[in-house]
């Protein structure tokens, strides 16, 4: 398992080749909501940039709440300039619900993402959420470990039996806990704590080798992951993270 959480869109220059004046990508992708989106004016040899003050470090993407149909032709550009004739970096994205793509590492100033969509019915390009940058990968958890479907929508039972009901949310939620670790995991742990606290939402990928099963999940942490010490043994620690999908 992996968390994705050290995301550098607040720190980038957000640009697109055309963009819908009331769908701002820079500021829909720095927003932490799925229901808010950036949108192009067009659907054609479409592409959003990220210029960085310094190199930025990746491993992975992820492009989630988007409009992009499975024949479009996405690709994820890295490069040194904001020139795009030849560069440094290039990989073809395979598209779904979530994109998703690891690769080896690159450390570049500016990204950028085409997409050439010929079969969008709607005639425009919409992306609520894009990760660039690296992952933590977790110690094993318990095999027990299980991923849930949740709804938070209500009834109510008249006294005749008569049901009053509301649909709502559906969402996946799980309680994962983790093999002890050593302190050099523990410190990566806490700045992923500090990091996210409950209050960020992240990614998280349960099987990095089965994502066509269970795509990357937006969640929240449900309660602060607490780091316990193992008192039978002086430098292992322990910790359980509950978490829930979020939109």
């Amino acid at each position: 398992m992996i968390v994705l959480f050290d995301n550098n869109m607040n720190n980038a220059v957000i640009s697109a080749s055309s963009e819908n004046p009331y769908y701002l990508f820079d500021s829909a992708l720095k927003d932490i909501k799925l229901s808010r989106c950036g949108k192009t004016s067009s659907h054609l040899s479409q592409w959003i940039s990220f210029a960085y003050p310094s190199n930025v470090t990746a491993t992975h993407v992820i492009i989630n709440g988007h409009n992009i149909s499975e024949t479009a032709t996405v690709t994820l550009e890295a490069n040194d300039t904001d020139v795009w004739t030849s560069p440094a970096f290039s990989q073809v994205l395979t598209v779904a619900n979530v994109i998703y793509a690891t690769f080896t590492q690159i450390a570049h100033k500016y990204f950028r993402i085409t997409i050439n969509d010929t079969s969008n019915a709607e005639g425009f390009i919409k992306v609520s959420s894009v990760f660039i940058g690296t992952a933590l990968t977790m110690p094993p958890y318990g095999i027990e470990t299980t991923l849930s479907l949740q709804s938070n929508s209500v009834r109510q039972l008249s006294t005749t039996r008569q049901v009053f009901s509301q649909e709502k949310i559906r969402f996946k939620n799980t309680e994962i806990p983790f093999a002890p670790f050593d302190s050099n995991f523990k410190t990566l742990a806490e700045a992923f704590i500090s990091t996210v606290d409950t209050i960020l939402p992240y990614y998280i990928v349960m099987w990095e080798n089965d994502v066509d099963e269970e795509p990357p999940l937006y969640v929240i942490n449900d309660e602060f992951p607490e780091i316990k010490k193992i008192i039978a043994k002086s430098r292992l620690y322990t910790m359980t993270m509950k978490v829930s999908e979020v939109f």
